[in-house]
């Protein structure tokens, strides 16, 4: 059976930037990750829960193809 991946959330105290453009972000965080796996985010099909708790960088990535 293959991973069922990681659901990403971000605590009620971090603040996103309203004007983040679409598309795909690199992002530097600290943050915390679910030990046993589970059922978690859209239709619980997520293997884990992952917590941004802050935001060290977050920029977006340039597509060079």
């Amino acid at each position: 059976m293959a991973k069922r991946g990681i659901w990403l959330v971000f605590a009620d105290n971090v603040e996103l930037d309203d004007n983040l453009p679409d598309g795909i972000h690199r992002i530097e965080f600290v943050g915390r990750r679910t030990k046993v796996p589970g059922n978690f985010g859209h239709t619980a099909s997520y293997e884990h829960l992952m917590i941004v708790d802050q935001i060290i960088s977050l920029e977006p990535v340039n597509d060079q193809r």
